[in-house]
């Protein structure tokens, strides 16, 4: 998948309390441009919340890894149906915690 660094997506993953990475939106579909950002949707474990502040500071730490900018986006936030489908027929799973908290 492009030159991502993925081998370092686990332990950000883990340090976020990270349940499931989604990759969705071009990069998914393999066809990413120069330009292109990557989309991500991110699903946290069970009683994680973070705000704005905080996702901004995922997407920085994400960069590193990709390259690019990010966009994130959290499960819950996504409210249009929509939307939801589009998202959903592209997703790739790029994480997902082998014991989610319960």
């Amino acid at each position: 998948m492009q030159d991502f660094n993925l081998p370092a997506i686990p332990e950000i993953c883990r340090r976020w309390k990270i349940a499931k990475l989604w990759l969705y939106g071009s990069a998914a579909r393999g066809e990413l441009k120069p330009d292109s950002d990557i989309n991500l949707l991110v699903a946290f474990e069970p009683g994680i919340v973070p705000d704005l502040d905080e996702l901004d500071k995922l997407e920085e730490e994400l960069f590193p890894v990709f390259g690019r900018p990010i966009d994130l986006l959290t499960k819950g936030s996504i409210r249009n149906p929509f939307l939801r489908a589009s998202i959903e027929k592209d997703l790739k799973v790029l994480y997902a915690a082998p014991h989610p908290a319960p």
